[in-house]
């Protein structure tokens, strides 16, 4: 902003356009003076050398210098300086009325402006306020006009105003106590130089905002804002330990569950406690769905970028999937695009989430037919690209009004008391969000009776180096493990009896301990291939105790043991802190023996288990 200055703003009436018709008439009526005055004068010459000549007296009186062609010009100044008068007089008329004008625009919008408005000469003083700076300062105007603002206790205040004087446009906000009276406020005020036409500072003018609205709704947000993260805060909380204390309890069902399952010989009773484990595994799913959802509506949800091999992924989703296909009759196939590279970087533990929510969705609406997912490779440069994933099958189909339902949390195509298919409605809506997070697309096409395709784009990164030792680990691995010597640190009964029976099932040999402290002792008196360590026990948890085996010298190399976390800790974020915190491999509760396995598995090769 330039300082102001009354020069760039003519007054209205006086634009070029006036001006230049006033040149115009001046500039003829000079011509027209000169070409009178050359013709008289040579009237005059010739009746001088006719002097001898008998000319009429009518005629040498027309040729007179002081006859006719005198006159005339004469007569034409005298009417033109009258003319010349009156416009200039209108002209004078229209700029006083434009400047009163102006001046009582300038008034209005002085007086009834809703911000305060100061002028100060060029030595700080104030000589004009109007009356919304009178309340915000909290005084008639008479008790501070001709104050000095250069002497005012506000520091910055005076640097404002001197600044101001020195040609410089300048801002000031801050809690204000008025000199004059004891009303404080915090404002804020825009100062700017006025200049003469001499270019010379005449002083400043101040246009001052009370802003005390704005900060007390600035608190107002602050406030909410704290209480909103106080309340997300607790609901995390109550999450965790809600996940927690549900899924310990669960763990030791479904633990026992399978262990009976292994010991059981009639075909009926096997088939009872196979759909206690489904049901098990199913409420399983829907905690960790539920969980998952409300962490990445919070915004509280993160992925991790890591190697990943796809050929590997759908290899283990599609075994997971085939004993329900193979019960339904439905063939499910994957295919791998050439494209698709060897290794890329992402989120693991979320790529698989998508691609299993999409096949298990096909495999509860597929009753006969096939399911398939294939994956392909789109690169958009030299160290990124998108990973696409599409899952058809010849299922039941969705009509096309109900496309954009699906895709909402705890939406589904029937819901009502006869509802076929079961579900809690969360498996499309995560996908959707997770791929949202990864920068990508879903897409789904459906006819009904005919079946579904859903189409998933994911933004990845290439991998330049490609692990040799990946493609290499067996991928069921009862028979590739030998049998350890595994300490187990669980604080929980049934959760301690159960994992230890299933680690007997697979013919390793296992010490109990309750706590942290119990398995600092055991290492230092025993020889252990692995430890198994829940992380919420009491004295001492397994953040404490992994630290202390990594940490302390008295262990020598047992402070590299393989350790896994065993817990039921599972909301978005917990595997990456158990990692960081010393541990080699995560397993929530509640645990499968396969996974188990193969969490032991994955090891093997890292510490020669």
């Amino acid at each position: 902003m330039k300082p102001y200055s009354h020069n760039e703003h003519p007054l209205p009436g006086s634009g070029r356009k006036k001006r230049a018709g006033y040149s115009v008439y001046a500039f003829l009526f000079v011509i027209f003076f000169i070409i009178s005055l050359v013709r008289a004068k040579i009237v005059h010459s010739s009746t001088e050398a006719d002097a001898g000549t008998k000319i009429p007296s009518r005629i040498l009186n027309y040729g007179d210098f002081s006859s006719f062609h005198f006159y005339l010009p004469m007569l034409l100044i005298i009417i033109f300086i009258v003319i010349s008068f009156i416009s200039l007089k209108k002209q004078l008329s229209r700029k006083n009325t434009a400047l009163k004008l102006s001046e009582e625009k300038f008034r209005l919008i002085f007086e009834h402006s809703p911000l305060g408005i100061i002028h100060f000469d060029n030595d700080g003083v104030i000589t004009e306020c109007n009356t919304s700076f009178e309340k915000i300062v909290g005084t008639p105007r008479e008790k501070f006009l001709g104050t000095d603002l250069k002497t005012l206790p506000d520091l910055r205040m005076v640097q404002t105003v001197r600044s101001v004087l020195n040609g410089n446009n300048s801002y000031y906000e801050d809690f204000y106590n008025a000199v004059t009276s004891d009303r404080s406020a915090p404002i804020r005020a825009i100062m700017a130089p006025l200049t003469g036409p001499d270019g010379d500072i005449k002083g400043g003018l101040g246009i001052i905002e009370d802003i005390t609205h704005l900060k007390l709704n600035e608190d107002t947000l602050v406030q909410a804002r704290e209480a909103a993260e106080k309340a997300n805060r607790a609901k995390s909380i109550f999450l965790a330990n809600m996940s927690h204390e549900v899924r310990t309890p669960l763990n030791g069902i479904l633990g026992l569950l399978q262990i009976l399952e292994r010991t059981l010989t009639g075909q009926k009773q096997r088939e009872y406690v196979d759909m206690a484990i489904s049901s098990g595994k199913r409420l399983t799913r829907l905690l960790s769905d539920i969980l998952d959802l409300t962490k990445i509506e919070s915004e509280q949800f993160s992925l991790i970028k890591e190697k990943v091999c796809i050929r590997e992924l759908l290899d283990s989703i599609s075994s997971t999937l085939s004993t329900d296909c193979e019960r339904k009759n439905v063939r499910l196939s994957y295919n791998v695009s050439e494209s698709v590279p060897e290794i890329i970087h992402g989120d693991e533990l979320r790529i698989r989430q998508i691609i299993q929510n999409l096949t298990e969705n096909s495999v509860k609406f597929t009753s006969e037919g096939s399911i398939t997912i294939d994956a392909g490779f789109i690169f958009s440069g030299s160290k990124d690209g998108a990973l696409v994933i599409k899952v058809k099958d010849t299922g039941i189909g969705i009509d096309s009004d109900k496309l954009a339902e699906i895709i909402e949390p705890f939406r589904q195509v029937e819901n009502t008391y006869t509802r076929k298919f079961q579900g809690a409605g969360l498996g499309l809506a995560i996908v959707k969000r997770l791929v949202a997070l990864m920068n990508g697309a879903i897409n789904i096409e459906s006819t009904p009776e005919r079946g579904t395709e859903v189409k998933c784009t994911m933004k990845v990164e290439l991998c330049e180096e490609i692990q040799s030792d990946v493609s290499e680990q067996p991928l069921n691995g009862e028979a590739a493990i030998q049998s350890l010597r595994i300490l187990l640190v669980e604080d929980d009964r049934i959760n301690s009896l159960m994992v230890r029976r299933l680690l007997e099932k697979m013919t390793h040999t296992v010490t109990e301990a309750a706590n942290g402290i119990e398995a600092l002792l055991c290492l230092d008196k025993g020889d252990f291939d692995l430890v198994l360590m829940d992380i919420q026990m009491p004295e001492m948890n397994g953040i404490e105790a992994i630290k202390e085996i990594r940490k302390t010298e008295r262990f020598g190399s047992k402070s590299n043991i393989c350790t896994i976390a065993l817990t039921a800790f599972a909301m978005a974020g917990d595997r990456e802190k158990f990692l960081s915190d010393g541990f080699d491999e995560y397993l929530p509760k509640p645990v499968d023996m396969e996974e188990l396995n193969s969490a032991i598995l994955r090891l093997s090769p890292l510490k020669n288990i």
